[in-house]
C-alpha cells in the first residue's frame, strides 16, 4: 500500500494541522497527567 501525501503528517510540510480533540480517560493513577505533560513537551497537539 503506497502512502499518499495527504496521509502524511502536515507538520512535516510546514502546514498547520487541522483541529484535533484529544480525550485522555482512565481511572486515577494511570498516568493521564503524565501523558498530557509529555504531549505538551512534544508540542502535540
Amino acid at each position: 500500500m503506497k502512502l499518499q501525501e495527504s496521509d502524511l503528517n502536515p507538520i512535516i510540510f510546514g502546514h498547520a494541522p487541522e483541529p484535533l480533540l484529544v480525550v485522555l480517560s482512565g481511572p486515577s493513577g494511570v498516568g493521564k497527567d503524565s501523558a498530557l505533560m509529555r504531549m505538551r513537551e512534544l508540542g502535540f497537539p
